[in-house]
């Protein structure tokens, strides 16, 4: 999409509404897991967006259009600080412009009419493989590709939230340095900011 979400809500709903999600993709291809920031906790649930291998982030966070990636559902009926998420909330992880003169990684919600609501989180862009994936998917993985180089205005990433995503498979809490992936235009790309244990 071309400008930034919510510059004009019939465009963002419009886009909004012609991508598909991956809701009924293999558990391989999701995150559902449990949030810890400070002494809250909360389930998350992340899909990708059906195009999501397709998107060139780094295309979008210097000069490209921009795409939603990725749907953030707040599984809680209580809100989820850390994304920006009000109480059984959804929102939308975008690549691109935020504003005007301004490129980034935000989650968004919106209201039905695609007007923006002043709810959502900035995070940050920190890491790229050349690993191709031929599906969309969202992964927790420890970081092993090269951090990117260069100052946050070169790499597209802003100052985000931490918080820390727990293992709901393990009973382990130990930090075990893992981040949230989503699929992109050739490998797979970090959102920055992210922790897991």
């Amino acid at each position: 999409m071309a400008g930034y979400p919510g510059q004009d809500p019939v465009q963002t709903r419009n886009y909004l509404l012609s991508l598909g999600w991956g809701d009924n993709l293999p558990d391989s291809q999701i995150v559902e897991t449990e949030v810890e920031w400070g002494n809250n906790k909360g389930m998350v649930r992340i899909v990708p967006s059906v195009t999501a291998n397709g998107a060139s982030w780094q295309r979008a966070l210097k000069d490209g259009n921009g795409y939603f990636v990725a749907k953030v559902y707040n599984l809680e009926n209580k809100p989820l600080g850390p994304f920006g998420l009000g109480a059984l909330e959804t929102g939308y992880l975008w690549v691109g412009q935020t504003a005007p003169n301004q490129r980034g990684i935000r989650i968004y919600t919106f209201r039905n009419n695609g007007v923006v609501t002043p709810k959502g989180a900035n995070l940050s862009f920190a890491g790229y493989c050349e690993d191709g994936h031929p599906v969309p998917a969202v992964k927790l993985k420890a970081a092993d590709c090269p951090p990117l180089a260069g100052s946050p205005q070169q790499t597209g990433a802003v100052g985000g939230p931490q918080f820390i995503l727990a293992s709901t498979s393990s009973a382990a809490v130990s930090q075990i340095g893992k981040g949230l992936w989503v699929s992109c235009s050739g490998g797979c790309c970090e959102v920055g900011g992210i922790q897991v244990k």
